[in-house]
């Protein structure tokens, strides 16, 4: 299967499956995450990083990542950091799908 590689300008390198944003699971999560519900909001950003990172290691690489790049030393996640991380990613996926 091929694979959509990509590195967020923070420094986060991934690589996801190709046909990714046209799985109906992402697309739903997508649509959740885009509602003006806040508890629709929340579950589909969850599940988003759950379509992203089909792999517990990687999202956990991912949660580490934020956690070392924009954390204090409690080693807690910022969820806006996580947010605009995935977006970030979601838009190289997307940019990638185009060309």
């Amino acid at each position: 299967m091929e694979k959509i590689t990509g590195k967020t300008k923070s420094g986060f390198e991934f690589s996801v499956p190709d046909g990714l944003s046209n799985d109906f699971r992402f697309v739903k999560a997508y649509r959740n995450y885009k509602s003006k519900d806040p508890e629709k909001q929340v579950d589909g950003i969850c599940d988003m990083i759950s379509a992203v990172f089909s792999d517990e290691t990687e999202e956990e690489r991912f949660y580490q990542h934020i956690a070392r790049t924009y954390g204090d030393e409690s080693g807690r996640v910022p969820a806006d950091k996580v947010i605009f991380e995935i977006n970030e990613i979601t838009d190289i996926i997307h940019d990638d799908v185009k060309n």
